[in-house]
């Protein structure tokens, strides 16, 4: 658990420790993975084992069944052509995601363009650290583009590529970004601040209309949760929508490989939990690494491109691609293997890399462009 949190406050090496943590993990008797599964997952995902994310965050959490599917009129429809519509004229549009099961970040970057033209102005993240508005972006590298550091100071969740390209993306796309994070983390005063936070930048820009990104039940417009706080606070204008429920897809006819929204024809939404959400996404990702298909190419964005031989062969191996001219960002892909069989599969946009290659006593850099059908060294 020290270590745990020595990588979550960025002291030391982490890549060293992650491979401690990964290898005591397995030792561990079920009670204390019970208690270490969460906090694990959320390193796992940092470093890209996205797959390891998810079986230790359930170690925790254990799955559940998934949901039943919503029976017609409802209509599965891509979040991106649907979340305008539930979104409305409201001037907060609160989404969740999960920290250790990160497709939740990747379908917050393919509805973002939509609710950018639908008007809204700025995303508030419960990830940044308001404490360090500057540690956001850096400078633009070769590419014109601008990169976040890959520190703590901006945010501890940050560091994982899927939500660094979730920043980015929003502030490509010109979206205002905002830090509403309470100082209590871990009681119930931290809904109420987190509630009076957003209340009181709301107040101070009264022509926003923002999308919340908020972790797990932060979004619930119940139970005591943030959103409740918010809504009685006088912020009347809300829209929930639940990204947890159907982590799992739901049970039906059809497979959702790709997020989705049930709908009306009359734009009505359906939701799992009327009296917490509006509306439920489901989905059922599937396998992560390796596949041309994956969630991981971000809708397209991304592809995926093989790393021939890294580290020689030697384990754990470290491996990270960030773009030329964007040193000490974080990278747009990483990715620990801890085996010999394993993928050495990174996803990455078009564009011109130094792909570092690290194990316990050596450290290489190789150049890689990534053309929009294959990558070539």
């Amino acid at each position: 658990m020290n270590t745990a949190k020595t990588v979550f406050t960025g002291k030391g090496d982490d890549f060293t420790m992650y491979a401690v943590l990964h290898a005591e993990y397995q030792t561990l008797p079920p009670a204390d993975r019970k208690q270490a599964g969460q906090f694990l997952s959320m390193i796992d995902a940092m470093f890209g084992r996205y797959d390891d994310a998810g079986r230790h965050y359930a170690d925790s959490f254990p799955a559940k069944a998934p949901i039943e599917c919503p029976s017609p009129p409802f209509q599965k429809t891509p979040i991106e052509d649907s979340i305008a519509g539930i979104a409305g004229n409201s001037r907060v549009l609160l989404v969740n995601e999960s920290h250790s099961n990160v497709e939740t970040r990747a379908s917050i970057i393919r509805a973002l363009p939509a609710l950018r033209r639908a008007g809204y102005t700025h995303v508030a993240m419960e990830a940044l650290n308001p404490a360090s508005p500057d540690a956001i972006t850096q400078g633009s590298g070769a590419t014109g583009g601008d990169y976040l550091h890959d520190n703590v100071k901006a945010g501890f969740y940050l560091r994982e590529p899927v939500y660094a390209q979730m920043v980015e993306e929003a502030h490509r796309l010109g979206y205002g970004l905002v830090a509403y994070e309470s100082e209590r983390t871990w009681d119930d005063q931290r809904e109420a601040q987190q509630a009076a936070n957003l209340k009181r930048w709301l107040d101070a820009n009264p022509g926003a209309r923002v999308v919340v990104v908020a972790g797990y039940s932060h979004i619930w417009k119940s139970d005591g949760w943030m959103a409740e706080r918010l809504a009685a606070s006088g912020v009347k204008s809300t829209v929930a929508v639940d990204q947890i429920d159907g982590l799992r897809g739901c049970r039906g006819p059809e497979n959702q490989r790709t997020p989705v929204l049930w709908m009306t024809r009359q734009q009505h939404a359906w939701s799992s939990q009327p009296a917490r959400v509006d509306a439920t996404v489901t989905w059922r990702p599937g396998r992560d690494r390796g596949g041309v298909s994956s969630w991981l190419t971000l809708g397209g964005r991304r592809m995926a491109v093989s790393i021939p031989q890294p580290c020689q062969g030697k384990r754990p191996c470290l491996l990270e691609a960030r773009h030329v001219g964007a040193d000490g960002s974080v990278p747009e892909d990483r990715l620990v293997l801890f085996r010999v069989v394993e993928n050495a599969v990174l996803y990455l946009s078009p564009g011109k890399y130094v792909v570092l290659a690290r194990t316990s006593d050596e450290t290489k850099r190789t150049t890689l462009e990534v053309v929009q059908h294959g990558a070539a060294h």
